[in-house]
């Protein structure tokens, strides 16, 4: 099997027998051939010469995956590199242990897998240090450390940016705007067609020909804010911003209007929302390096 899979031990078998005192070793009457790599390197290194017909032979964690990467390129196993990289990238590591695979990457100088696990760990705590650190963090520098860091912060910022941009008070003349028509169609920016209760519906500035969205809704989207000052994960931030709960519902509940059309355009609101973070992270990815100076 190995002849097929590696050239390295393909012509092994045609090289001149060793020599001397520990030349020939045999166990179990079979030839020894003594491999520099300890076991945990080498058997994910086996696994990879496996043809991938059986689950029985894949590899199930990450453990030695480095050292294997390496000794792929080493001993020459066909397909042995990529085929690691590509799982470094499957959703069932990448998703679940993406600290891992960027101290992985970034010891291996795989940019591209660096990113996928740099945006990855943005679904998790940055550090959360009532937890083992992962293995591969004893290997890395402090440098590779601080720019994952340095990345979370940056994401948490945008987001927050994006999270501001509802509540932003606007001018009175973007109402008859129709490019901004489709944001002003909320139930709290909404003011005559909407029959809002006393002390709800959008807010007028008496000095400024400015006009900001109801309270109970700035309220709501300056707690999730707080909230999540320091997070960079989408998916609760956004979740969080559609549910309606404590001091909102009942700020809510004594405008029948908002009782009523709140929940469908807070919906809306979080997958519009979601999609700008989304592009948000996206462009800061793209202007991030990791590896290298």
């Amino acid at each position: 099997m190995l002849t097929y899979a590696s050239v390295f031990f393909k012509d092994l078998q045609v090289l001149p027998a060793p020599s001397g005192a520990n030349a020939n070793q045999t166990f179990d009457g079979k030839p020894v051939v003594p491999l520099a790599e300890p076991a945990v390197v080498i058997g994910k290194l086996l696994r990879l010469c496996y043809p991938r017909t059986s689950d029985a032979f894949a590899i199930a964690d990450l453990d030695g995956i480095a050292g294997a990467y390496e000794a792929a390129k080493k001993y020459l196993v066909l397909g042995g590199p990529s085929n690691i990289e590509a799982l470094l990238v499957d959703p069932r590591f990448l998703n679940s242990e993406p600290h891992r695979i960027y101290a992985i990457a970034y010891n291996l100088g795989l940019e591209p897998i660096v990113k996928k696990a740099a945006m990855a760990t943005l679904s998790k705590p940055a550090f959360d240090f009532r937890l083992p650190h992962p293995p591969e963090y004893a290997h890395i520098s402090a440098v590779a450390l601080w720019r994952l860091q340095a990345f979370y912060q940056r994401c948490a910022t945008r987001l927050g940016r994006e999270l501001s941009e509802p509540i932003c008070w606007r001018d009175q003349s973007e109402l008859l705007t129709p490019a901004s028509q489709h944001t002003f169609n909320n139930i709290w920016w909404r003011d005559v067609d909407a029959s809002h209760a006393p002390n709800c519906g959008p807010r007028y500035d008496e000095e400024e020909p400015t006009i900001g969205p109801a309270a109970w809704f700035s309220e709501h989207v300056d707690e999730i804010r707080d909230k999540f000052a320091e997070s960079a994960d989408v998916e609760r931030i956004t979740g969080q911003l559609a549910k309606i709960s404590g001091a909102t519902l009942q700020a809510i509940s004594a405008c029948p209007a908002c009782a009523k059309e709140a929940p469908d355009h807070l919906e809306a609101l979080s997958r519009s929302v979601k999609y700008a973070m989304q592009g948000a992270l996206a462009a800061e990815i793209t202007t991030t390096q990791f590896t290298g100076d």
